[in-house]
């Protein structure tokens, strides 16, 4: 009995121990990218570790690719704020009904994207691969921007084409997503640009782009127009079409209790045992 005690002892302090500890990240979870906020954000520093990493677009595309497919991952014992329709989250990707900013432009979002993804991310379907501009060289686009953006140019897609004062105009077409953001840039797949149209001519559909809140055009001379879309999405939106969670509604009960007290349970348990035993 002495024997057993001393064994039944120890498990409670081990378990105890544990229990004290931070929960693990499960294996199949993503890490979060939280947004650093607007007054710690230090732009001489930032060019300065972008220039020794080798650019900006590596690393939102290194952490994004598993996220955009990634909506069937277990859900056991994750915390709500480790979803993606978190609005600390800026992985997209898709959930059960769709989280954040909805998809306005013929089932797309600003951009052309089917499924919003990570900044500085390869488009999904199309693999347009960005380059970062410092907030100065967007001064055109009259918006509160906190951080660096990344430019989508849709380059090779044929631009945007409509019919104005008996002759065909093209425009060319770039997509801007700010960083640590949500983005929505991704040339229409079926190349019909409905999307596209839609969100260039503010929803009418068809003939020349308009300047909006989402849309600036600039005419640099001879013939040169290029649309500018605003393809930054809010945090926290993902589409419909996954199996993880949508809202925090849709976490069961049970895996929330997990979740929060699960150290807890194994504690619970060994002195369960230890008053059986006694």
């Amino acid at each position: 009995m002495k024997f057993s005690s001393a064994i039944v002892t120890s498990l409670l302090c081990a378990s105890t121990f544990v229990s004290a500890l931070p929960p693990r990240q499960p294996a199949d979870s993503v890490l979060i990218e939280r947004i650093p906020s607007a007054d710690s954000f230090d732009g001489a520093k930032y060019t300065e570790l972008e220039k020794r990493r080798g650019g900006g677009g590596g690393r939102g595309g290194g952490s994004s690719s598993s996220s955009g497919g990634r909506g069937s991952s277990s859900s056991g014992g994750r915390a709500s704020s480790s979803y993606s329709f978190s609005p600390s989250s800026n992985l997209g990707g898709r959930t059960r009904d769709g989280s954040g900013t909805p998809p306005s432009y013929g089932g797309r979002y600003a951009g052309g994207a089917a499924v919003p993804y990570q900044a500085g991310a390869r488009s999904p379907t199309r693999g347009v691969a960005p380059f970062l501009l410092p907030v100065a060289a967007i001064g055109f686009f009259p918006l509160l921007w906190l951080y660096p953006v990344y430019a989508y140019p849709y380059v090779g897609y044929g631009g945007y084409r409509w019919y104005e004062d008996g002759r065909n105009r093209t425009a060319n077409v770039t997509c801007l997503c700010q960083q640590y953001s949500v983005c929505g840039c991704d040339p229409d797949p079926e190349g019909n640009q409905t999307a596209l149209a839609l969100t260039l001519t503010d929803g009418a559909g068809s003939g020349a782009p308009v300047n909006t809140t989402q849309v600036r055009v600039v005419d640099f001379g001879d013939g040169n127009t290029t649309a500018y879309i605003n393809g930054t999405l809010d945090n926290g939106t993902t589409a419909a079409g996954g199996t993880d969670p949508s809202n925090e509604s849709q976490i069961s009960a049970a895996v929330q209790l997990m979740a929060n007290y699960g150290g807890y349970w194994v504690a619970a348990a060994v002195a369960s045992l230890f008053l059986t035993v006694a």
